[in-house]
């Protein structure tokens, strides 16, 4: 079974090429053949890349789009009442040292009065 990472994630110690205290990353686009990669799709972390996994995904591609939407918010901690203004890109996270939302790229223009 295989999935198409959709992320850069952290190689973990059932990946063929893993070595016990180093941390490896594997970029976006790196196929992960495991029989659990389904678990990828329905996390929003990875697509399909064959029958097997889209079959036993069981999300049409509607719900990975989410389940990608809904792991990107998660990542960055956005609340809940923030997910509409980080969805169309008017916030892109939050200050860490004021927790001020962090303007992104569709973020309205403030006017000068």
């Amino acid at each position: 079974m295989k999935a198409e990472l959709l992320r850069p994630m952290e190689m973990g110690p059932t990946h063929p090429e893993y070595v016990p205290g180093e941390k490896t990353w594997l970029q976006a686009g790196a196929i992960i053949e495991n029989p659990q990669a389904f678990m990828l799709v329905r996390m929003g972390c990875a697509k399909p890349a064959d029958d097997e996994c889209e079959k036993a995904a069981q999300m049409t591609p509607k719900a990975i789009e989410s389940a990608k939407a809904a792991y990107e918010r998660l990542q960055k901690g956005i609340a809940s009442e923030d997910f509409e203004a980080f969805d169309a890109g008017e916030i892109s996270g939050y200050d860490p040292e004021t927790g001020e939302a962090i303007p992104g790229p569709n973020a309205p223009d403030e006017e000068d009065d």
